[in-house]
């Protein structure tokens, strides 16, 4: 447990099916939602 330095991602053009692909192979609970410019405009969990 320490700072991820390059997390996964998705874009907001991503869609749920999209979302659940990624949680399900990285075995992770939440992906953050980038712009173009990679700056934070949202997250996606598994309880969405």
């Amino acid at each position: 447990s320490g700072m991820i330095l390059d997390p996964v991602t998705l874009t907001k053009d991503a869609t749920v099916r999209d979302a659940n692909a990624m949680m399900a192979e990285f075995r992770i609970g939440g992906i953050p939602v980038v712009n173009e410019n990679r700056e934070l405009i949202g997250i996606v969990t598994n309880r969405d």
